[in-house]
């Protein structure tokens, strides 16, 4: 194995990668869990019964939302699970430590980040670099105790991987012995989405990974 000797890496995600639009199409004959239900039969189906349902399964529509789930889903197959992978890799074949996050935190009123019309609810993707550069005050203004709390909690983490090559927290491990769930607090995970991951990776869904 080729092991390569550089500088340290810091991957990061957000929870709802995905949530910059509107997925689901409305269907006011439908309950929103039968709607959401439907959408993922229809779209999952393509491939195969069994895909759609364990999907079902491990999104559940009564767990927060519907909405939640589809932005979930989308983001762990698209994002996040894919990044978990080449994390892996790179933890793999560099001698220096590499660590995860993932950025759980949701503004604390719907938000449009990207000047559309359409509003995020959850942890969109680009709120860590909202936190980072300090500029909640675009999406929430003035921006509440919530967006300042995380955003003084990402930046420490960060700095301290910066200044330090390890992160604030004691008790976050390189990958893949530990992730961490970035929000108001840091909390340390030994995994995030581990089932929902191996389910997607080991069906063949790396192929369609967005790369950003």
């Amino acid at each position: 194995m080729l092991i390569l000797h550089t500088v340290l890496i810091f991957t990061g995600s957000t929870a709802q990668e995905a949530n910059e639009e509107q997925h689901i199409p409305e269907n006011r004959a439908l309950t929103p869990s039968d709607n959401y239900e439907k959408y993922v039969r229809q779209t999952l189906g393509t491939f195969d019964d069994v895909i759609s349902e364990t999907a079902l399964n491990l999104y559940p529509s009564t767990v927060i939302s519907p909405d939640y789930q589809i932005n979930t889903m989308i983001s762990d197959l698209r994002t996040i699970c894919p990044t978990d992978y080449m994390t892996l890799i790179a933890s793999s074949a560099f001698t220096s430590n590499v660590y995860r996050y993932v950025a759980t935190f949701a503004t604390s009123q719907p938000s449009s980040p990207f000047g559309s019309s359409f509003k995020s609810h959850y942890a969109f993707h680009g709120v860590d670099s909202f936190a980072f550069f300090g500029t909640f005050d675009k999406l929430v203004n003035p921006p509440s105790k919530t967006e300042i709390r995380f955003q003084n909690t990402f930046r420490e983490e960060i700095m301290s991987f910066v200044k330090n090559g390890r992160p604030k927290s004691s008790d976050w491990k390189p990958y893949p012995a530990s992730t961490a769930l970035v929000s108001e607090v840091t909390n340390v995970t030994s995994g995030y989405h581990t089932a929902e991951c191996n389910f997607w990776l080991r069906n063949g869904f790396f192929s369609y990974a967005w790369i950003n």
